[in-house]
């Protein structure tokens, strides 16, 4: 896929974004997701999350639902934590399968040990460190997209609208995080939270799509 085909899928949410810093740095890294982000199934085991449901699926459905917390929290939440929750949603899977160049694949270990099909054999699989993965790749994106800003002249993004994003990929996983930091993710965190209602949403969706599409 070209640059400009990666935007394509997400148009419409990063049209919706208003802070400027927010919608370029969400742009900046789409445009360098693994290339497997594009084609993966949302379920690498295919137990969970939707019957032949794409990561994309996912992500986009999760965006649907965030369409309606933006809209339930009109009035109450800025514009900024609207981008943020977007962005957040877009990037929050970029990195399913691990660090990149060191990404999870199924081994024999797993087939013998789990049951899963022999043609599972050297195939990526989610990595369950992913949110941990995908927050430091982001970092270090960030890192990337301000440098570029600066040669160009053009904003940059500040930690004000950068820090939520990165907690909601981070801690995604909700109480399953694997994530052993000073302050990890608690349930007691404010329910209107960008950070919370990224767990929500993603857990949600994943759990809704399994409903309908695995009785």
């Amino acid at each position: 896929m070209t640059d400009e085909e990666k935007l394509k899928v997400f148009e419409k949410h990063l049209k919706m974004m208003k802070t400027e810093s927010i919608r370029r740095f969400t742009e900046f890294a789409i445009t360098r997701l693994p290339e497997y982000f594009w084609t993966l199934m949302a379920s690498t085991t295919q137990k969970h999350h939707g019957k032949s449901e794409t990561l994309i699926d996912h992500v986009q459905a999760c965006l649907g639902i965030a369409e309606e917390v933006i809209g339930q929290f009109n009035g109450h939440w800025t514009y900024r934590q609207n981008d943020q929750l977007l962005s957040a949603l877009i990037l929050h899977d970029g990195f399913r399968c691990g660090e990149p160049g060191k990404e999870r694949r199924f081994m024999q270990e797993d087939i013998d040990q789990k049951g899963y099909p022999q043609e599972f054999l050297g195939k990526m699989r989610t990595c369950r460190e992913h949110p941990e993965a995908g927050y430091k790749q982001l970092l270090s994106l960030s890192a990337e997209f301000n440098l570029k800003a600066a040669k160009e002249k053009t904003k940059q993004i500040g930690a004000k609208d950068l820090q939520p994003v990165l907690k909601g990929v981070r801690y995604h996983y909700g109480p399953w995080c694997r994530t052993k930091l000073h302050k990890p993710f608690s349930l007691s965190w404010p329910f209107d939270s960008v950070v919370m209602q990224v767990f929500n949403i993603d857990h949600m969706q994943c759990i809704n799509a399994q409903l309908w599409t695995r009785k």
